[in-house]
């Protein structure tokens, strides 16, 4: 009762934070399924319709149509009578398996499983199962990824809005001014580093330093993605007062667009590798302004030298 009691609480904070992305996938147009993200509440797939994923955390399932995805309940039953292309799973209740249901997957329940003639199952079939707080994990694969990068990169970004605020001004003010020069190097980073980490694999003698870059390059990424966070809350919310607002801002546009199915991971790499361009950018610009003001100063030194010189 305590591991269904686990599990049923971390669920519900999981999905609240994902039901962005249900309503992101109804939202496109010409989308032919929609994922299905509910917290409270019944979810019903007439014969004849079609939906992706569907996860309810309370409620009742009834499929008679076609689910392409997986069909998980949390606290509630599921009845099948159409098809289902991945697995069947109720944490907390029962199945019951129509006569003409086809299931390729497999079926997980907490309760009985109860499969009527002709039913067709390609999977395993396993009822009253006892379901650990690792299952949810292992069922919302996807959503605590996208969970634990959103959290990650906050705490990265709001930690750089703390040691580093006029940094990440400067590179805003290059995002906002140079984008196009930005994404050059961001394109150039990518080939760069594509083209070392292949040399250094394809050597056995340099393969460790090979693996590190591809480690480096992967904190990087996170550092560039939180830049463009930033870049985006202060391109969308010019000036504002509070720098961690504006982060936040930028965050919560990122992270909404990776809840959607497929594009977390490409977004994570664009977001990346653009911010890293920005702060190439920014950083050869400072270093071209620091040498610019050494050369002043040398010359208001060299003129002061001049003018004592004709004093005397």
């Amino acid at each position: 009762m305590a591991s269904r009691r686990t599990a049923f609480a971390f669920a519900c904070a999981l999905g609240v934070v994902v039901l962005s992305s249900d309503v992101a996938g109804a939202a496109e147009p010409g989308a032919e399924v929609s994922d299905h993200i509910v917290l409270s509440g019944d979810v019903d797939v007439p014969r004849g319709t079609q939906v992706g994923e569907i996860v309810v955390v309370r409620g009742d399932v009834t499929v008679g149509g076609v689910a392409r995805g997986d069909v998980v309940v949390l606290s509630g039953n599921v009845w099948i009578t159409g098809h289902v292309s991945g697995d069947v799973i109720a944490i907390g209740g029962r199945v019951t398996v129509g006569a003409d249901a086809q299931i390729r997957g497999g079926v997980l329940a907490r309760g009985e499983v109860t499969l009527e003639p002709g039913a067709m199952i390609d999977g395993a079939i396993r009822e009253r199962t006892a379901f650990t707080w690792r299952s949810p994990v292992d069922v919302f694969g996807r959503f605590a990824t996208w969970l634990a990068m959103s959290v990650s990169t906050l705490v990265l970004g709001m930690a750089m809005v703390l040691l580093v605020p006029r940094g990440l001004d400067g590179v805003a003010s290059i995002v906002r001014t140079s984008a196009l020069l930005a994404i050059a190097w961001a394109l150039a980073i990518a080939v760069a580093v594509a083209v070392l980490v292949i040399l250094f694999v394809a050597s056995l003698v340099a393969l460790p330093l090979g693996l590190a870059l591809l480690l480096g390059l992967a904190l990087l990424l996170f550092v560039g993605y939180a830049v463009s966070a930033y870049a985006v809350g202060r391109a969308l919310w010019r000036e504002p007062r509070n720098r961690a607002a504006a982060f936040a801002f930028g965050w919560l546009i990122l992270r909404g667009v990776a809840a959607v199915p497929f594009l977390g991971g490409p977004t994570f790499v664009l977001a990346g590798l653009f911010g890293l361009g920005a702060i190439a950018v920014a950083t050869w610009r400072a270093r071209d302004t620091g040498g610019r003001h050494r050369e002043r100063r040398l010359t208001i030194r060299l003129d002061d030298v001049a003018r004592e010189e004709a004093g005397l």
